[in-house]
């Protein structure tokens, strides 16, 4: 067994600490201490980073690849150009006061819980030594989740269930993916009557477009025309229900058995509105590692957010009942 023994210098700060209480973006910069075996670490450090209340994930990063010099790293937690940015509010909202969770790898092993999760003040504190592991003592490695954690926006989404369920599942799909079409026969008319309509789950849904679709003639921007509308879910099971490619005429027909405004509907579909929604909702996908349907994330809201895991892979029933079970079990995401 791999044996570390890290000591961590902690100075947290939240950057535009007025911002906290407007809910603005903030970040984290975080300087760390790493050794292994009582030798301190030097190389790229493979580290994924987790804001954590209680189970419970707020924020997270993917995978974020440090240089560690004599052991010392830092990292700016929150910056656009690696990770979602953090709601300062959420965390000062946190029924829990929120901790910093550190994952580590190095190249080609296992990844380990890097010690001990890290109070997060919200004001500037002097550097200190917060934890500390004897040297030879064994770190108590605890296994990242086997999915990366991924952060998504969700607000205004079409969703079905109570906002205030314990578990939210993400979904992007599309009519014309073969497994969606599963999903949604199969799977979705039974995970509704027993886990979304008795308040346990709620499911947010987006159309990302199938097989690299263009926004000009793929499904998404049809939902999204008639979500703006309010009419997304009627939309939705007309889809499935025609399914393959549909020509202009058949989707205005859609519409129109849907209870869509004709006139509102046929401007949506052509403006570049919806085109660039579709597009920035698939680059968002993209971000959290979703390029392709159908694509699920499992996780808790706030603040407009989604922060879990994705579940790669088919997406069986049996499958996401364990998941949902596991969960709900241990009061947040695993």
């Amino acid at each position: 067994m791999m044996s570390f023994s890290p000591r961590y210098l902690v100075c947290l700060l939240l950057l535009l600490g007025q911002g906290l209480e407007r809910g603005h973006a903030e970040m984290i910069n975080y300087q760390g201490r790493l050794s292994i075996q009582g030798v301190p670490f030097e190389g790229v450090g493979r580290f994924r980073f987790a804001v954590m209340e209680g189970a419970r994930i707020l924020w997270s990063s993917s995978e974020l690849k440090v240089p560690v010099s004599k052991g010392e790293y830092s990292v700016r937690l929150g910056d656009s150009a690696q990770a979602p940015p953090i709601d300062g509010a959420l965390l000062r909202r946190s029924a829990q006061p929120p901790k910093l969770r550190i994952w580590f790898a190095r190249e080609g092993a296992a990844w380990v819980k890097a010690g001990a999760d890290v109070p997060l003040d919200m004001h500037l504190v002097a550097p200190d030594v917060v934890s500390h592991t004897p040297s030879g003592a064994s770190l108590p490695t605890e296994a990242a989740p086997a999915s990366p954690l991924v952060t998504l926006r969700v607000a205004g989404a079409p969703s079905l269930g109570s906002e205030k369920a314990a578990l939210v599942l993400v979904e992007y799909t599309d009519a014309r993916s073969p497994a969606c079409v599963r999903f949604q026969t199969e799977v979705l008319p039974r995970l509704k009557a027993a886990y979304i309509d008795t308040g346990k789950l709620r499911l947010v849904t987006r159309v990302l477009p199938f097989s690299g679709a263009s926004p000009e003639d793929s499904l998404a921007r049809v939902a999204w025309c008639a979500h703006a509308q309010g009419k997304f879910w009627e939309m939705r099971e007309k889809l499935f229900a025609a399914g393959g490619l549909l020509s202009a005429e058949a989707v205005r027909k859609l519409g129109q058995d849907a209870g869509l405004d004709a006139a509102t509907f046929g401007a949506c579909f052509t403006d570049a509105q919806s085109a660039n929604s579709v597009l920035k909702e698939s680059a968002e996908a993209a971000k959290a590692g979703i390029t392709t349907v159908p694509g699920f994330v499992l996780g808790s809201s706030a603040a407009g957010m989604v922060a879990g895991v994705r579940l790669d892979g088919d997406l069986t029933y049996e499958r996401l009942v364990a998941e949902l079970e596991k969960n709900l079990a241990s009061g947040g995401i695993q």
